[in-house]
């Protein structure tokens, strides 16, 4: 088989152009019998619904795939992503990362409680006698579970 095949796969390939006819779609996603018959399929089913049209020998997507996109802020980048094997999808457990917080110094310690006093004691208060407005967090005062 070619490329990755999912039904997403296909509609983004007739929409940018890269497989507009059986030839090109065959050669994207496959061309043994069994890859044909599911390129077959899914063409077929994005065509009753009117998805994709045939027209002057190539498929292209429709004016309503357009119009459903839009309306519903589809991305077939990302919707053939999620259909890809061996994807993991996660969401974050303390939320989305704040991309703002840079380090300016970076220690991996242990967050046993033996260590705070290291921490307050030596690490906190040399990063802050630099002279410069450097920042100092310690992570799990940011996240507790």
């Amino acid at each position: 088989m070619g490329s990755h095949f999912s039904t997403a796969a296909v509609l983004k390939s007739i929409r940018d152009g890269k497989a507009t006819t059986w030839t090109e779609l065959d050669n994207a996603f496959g061309s043994d019998q069994h890859q044909r018959y599911s390129i077959r399929k899914v063409v077929g089913d994005l065509e009753s619904v009117g998805l994709i049209l045939f027209k002057d020998g190539k498929f292209e997507v429709s004016d309503q795939w357009t119009r459903i996109q839009g309306l519903l802020g589809i991305s077939l980048t990302s919707l053939d992503e999620s259909a890809r094997p061996g994807l993991l999808s996660v969401q974050p457990l303390f939320g989305i990362p704040d991309t703002r917080a840079i380090a300016d110094v970076f220690v991996l310690m242990s967050f046993d409680p033996d260590f705070k006093p290291i921490y307050a004691t030596h690490i906190s208060r040399v990063v802050k006698n630099l002279g410069q407005p450097l920042g100092v967090r310690m992570i799990s005062s940011l996240h507790t579970p």
